[in-house]
């Protein structure tokens, strides 16, 4: 298991198994791990777009050392738009700060 000391909270919105909560926060403080984030917010829901009414949209929401960062992705799948967002994230994170040792 990989520690971090950020906080990570998650929500689901209609259209996504609540069941899959656990899965995103496990993967954020994984994602959070090398880095000294404080913060970190996963929201995951359907679209509600009607060219793509089966679409997933993941919207993470970082702070770290007073910064906040934000990152998106939209797929047709949970798991797609999740790991999608957290690359995105990963990347920004990479520009700002120096990963810690782990």
């Amino acid at each position: 298991m990989i520690s971090s000391s950020a906080t990570v909270t998650a929500q689901v919105g209609s259209g996504i198994d609540p069941s899959l909560l656990d899965d995103a926060i496990e993967r954020g403080r994984a994602a959070c791990a090398l880095y000294p984030v404080g913060t970190l917010d996963i929201s995951v829901r359907r679209t509600g777009h009607p060219a793509m009414p089966d679409a997933v949209l993941a919207d993470i929401r970082a702070s770290m050392r007073g910064r906040r960062f934000r990152s998106r992705a939209v797929a047709s799948t949970f798991d797609s738009a999740l790991d999608h967002a957290l690359e995105r994230l990963a990347e920004q994170l990479d520009r700002h700060a120096t990963p810690t040792a782990v």
